[in-house]
């Protein structure tokens, strides 16, 4: 079953490849390269970024499936590069 939430970027680890969205339920998601990722690169997602969440239950629990970042929450991303 799939779900939709918003939230923000609490923890990402680009070199490890993976991080954590911090969902306005508070839920922890997480996320990695398999993640669809919409409005940025994954290399430029930083902590606190502002996002939509389409999520996806797993047996280890609950995993990001696309991640969007939401519109005006970094002004220097455009189409998903840094200008």
């Amino acid at each position: 079953m799939e779900r939709l939430s918003l939230g923000r970027i609490s923890k990402i680890n680009v070199e490890l490849g993976y991080g954590f969205v911090e969902s306005s339920e508070g839920a922890e998601i997480f996320f990695s390269p398999d993640t669809i990722v919409e409005g940025a690169l994954w290399k430029d997602l930083k902590v606190n970024d502002q996002v939509s969440v389409e999520i996806t239950e797993t047996e280890r629990g609950a995993f990001a499936k696309i991640l969007r970042l939401r519109d005006g929450t970094r002004p220097e991303l455009e189409h998903g590069f840094v200008r």
